[in-house]
């Protein structure tokens, strides 16, 4: 592959607004060597990150307009702190599989523990 045709592709793809395609252009042209992939498996792993990317700064975005005062997750949750808490239904949170039966979770509580 010739530097001019790699540096119009660059080009085509910051053009296109695809800065994530651009930037791991090289990596994945080198996977696609290495592991003798086709030009459809390569492409397919490139747009692949530049929507991961997208979706990743799409959340992150929707968070900081939500202005949240503090940002809690379940990973970060004390279950120690509520040693009443069914932790075999806090797993089954995790694994997000309400949302595959339709069906609603409520949390109530302080949003930190009482000191």
């Amino acid at each position: 592959m010739t530097e001019l045709l790699l540096h119009r592709v660059r080009r085509q793809l910051e053009t296109l607004k695809l800065t994530t395609a651009r930037d791991r252009l090289d990596e994945h042209l080198q996977r696609a060597a290495q592991r003798e992939l086709s030009h459809l498996d390569m492409l397919d792993a490139l747009f692949g990150d530049e929507l991961a990317t997208r979706a990743e700064r799409g959340v992150v975005t929707r968070t900081n307009l939500a202005h949240f005062p503090t940002l809690k997750s379940l990973d970060t949750f004390d279950v120690d702190a509520q040693p009443s808490l069914d932790r075999k239904a806090l797993a089954e949170l995790k694994n997000l599989a309400f949302i595959e039966r339709a069906e609603n979770v409520v949390l109530l509580g302080p949003p930190e523990p009482a000191t």
